[in-house]
């Protein structure tokens, strides 16, 4: 009889952590109205709650793997996709019946709002895509990051579902668990670090430096012409900062947990 995995109560509690921060973070959103922005508490959330949920999704990457393409392709679709069709579905009846869109910058009926209901589970799904293909190819972890983590802050709709911002937390949550042995023999070490290096970019950190504020796609395609391309100087000043400060937190909850 096959024998069920053994729970890791660790990595469950930073689901739980990441998950009530959500609750959170969409609570004061509520509570507040437009003002939620330069809220502490949302502000101090929105350093490292998403990023988290995708770090964990990349500790577990590896067991997909071992996989064909064909089974992650069918196992990843009932996991992710489907549910978010069926919530894109139900938002999409209960406007219709209503008569009229009470989410309009949440929900539109098109392409885009399928993209952004439930934006979380089709993000996961294209970087299990992206990071299984991609290690196929180039049978290397390390250019298959390098690769994938470049092309999707230059190409066209790399920022749709958020995916070019939260494909490196993928990445690194991937190389956590690829360096399982060397984290843990230098644990304080990297935990020391990573504290260190949070508080000193925190006081610099304002919720108007999320991904929902400050672009991450290097490339404004809207601005291409024959031959010239103009960046996004944003990208490359305040959302460069903005990227190392959501990165440091989700690794220090990583290396903090298993105390």
């Amino acid at each position: 009889m096959e024998t069920s995995k053994a729970r890791i109560p660790y990595l469950d509690f930073l689901k739980f952590f990441a998950i009530g921060s959500v609750l959170l973070g969409h609570s004061v959103e509520q509570l507040t109205g437009n003002d939620y922005w330069d809220n502490p508490i949302w502000s101090f959330i929105y350093t490292y709650h998403m990023p988290l949920f995708m770090l964990l999704c990349g500790y577990f990457f590896g067991s997909s793997l071992k996989l064909t393409f064909g089974e992650l392709l069918k196992k990843k679709f009932v996991q992710l996709l489907l549910p978010s069709v069926t919530a894109f579905i139900i938002v999409w009846t209960a406007v219709s019946v209503m008569g009229h869109n009470p989410w309009p910058a949440l929900f539109t009926p098109d392409w885009m709002g399928f993209m952004n209901t439930v934006w979380f589970l089709k993000c996961v799904f294209l970087c299990y895509l992206v990071g299984f293909l991609s290690i196929r190819l180039f049978r290397n972890v390390w250019l298959a990051a390098l690769v994938t983590v470049v092309l999707s802050g230059i190409l066209p709709y790399g920022g749709v579902a958020n995916f070019n911002f939260m494909l490196p937390m993928f990445w690194v949550g991937y190389a956590c668990k690829l360096n399982q042995s060397l984290l843990d023999r230098h644990r304080k070490w990297f935990l020391g670090i990573s504290l260190v290096a949070f508080g000193v970019m925190l006081p610099f950190w304002s919720g108007r430096l999320t991904v929902y504020m400050v672009p991450t796609q290097v490339l404004d395609w809207g601005d291409v012409h024959v031959g010239r391309a103009e960046p996004f100087c944003g990208a490359l000043s305040s959302g460069d900062r903005h990227c190392r400060q959501h990165v440091v937190f989700p690794v220090v909850s990583l290396r903090l947990s298993p105390y």
